[in-house]
């Protein structure tokens, strides 16, 4: 099959449809149906409607981008049916188009969110404030889970996942709840301001 080159053409304008059996390369002798490379400068791909969204997709020396260029979401399909959107403003939505949150997930029935360690290790939530550690969500190689807070690794109230035991400052209790309160006179309080509490 025989290969043609257009060159210095300013700009090289087809009227009629355009048909092309195998690959046409921008900048390089093709490798793919369609492969830009300029020999300087970024790589870009714009798909652009007339005064509407313009999608970018930008190979440049450190990184790859993909997005819009206008003030407009991003969704990706599958079976054409949208399954995610990035919002304009950063948001990002699984199973929603207009996410309220950083990230929103939706889904018909039970939602799940799965963190799987593949190892023996432990599966964690970190919740930061301001870049330092606030809170943990933790569940370790036995299954037991543990809540900590205050930026602590150890655990602040664990649930053991042989008996469902609860222990308070306690990462083995032996009693439905345990309380360890180390060598603080008070082990627990509990107040009412109602005159009938029990």
């Amino acid at each position: 099959m025989a290969t043609i080159e257009l060159r210095d053409l300013n700009p090289a304008e087809f009227n009629n449809n355009l048909i092309v059996y195998g690959n046409i390369g921008v900048g390089t002798a093709p490798s793919y149906d369609l492969h830009v490379k300029p020999t300087a400068g970024n790589a870009d791909f714009v798909v652009e409607k007339a005064s509407a969204v313009s999608i970018l997709v930008q190979a440049n020396s450190t990184i790859g981008k993909i997005g819009t260029q206008t003030n407009n979401d991003v969704q990706f399909i599958t079976n054409n049916s949208t399954k995610m959107t990035l919002g304009n403003g950063g948001n990002v939505g699984i199973g929603t188009t207009s996410p309220n949150e950083v990230l929103e997930v939706k889904s018909s029935g039970t939602t799940r969110i799965r963190i799987d360690s593949a190892d023996s290790g432990a599966s964690s939530l970190d919740l930061h404030d301001n870049g330092s550690l606030g809170a943990r969500i933790n569940c370790d190689s036995a299954k037991n889970l543990e809540l900590m807070a205050g930026g602590r690794t150890g655990g602040d109230l664990t649930i053991l996942a042989s008996n469902g035991n609860v222990g308070i400052n306690e990462s083995a209790p032996s009693k439905k709840l345990s309380v360890n309160a180390g060598s603080t006179g008070t082990v627990a309080e509990f107040k009412s301001t109602g005159t009938t509490a029990k």
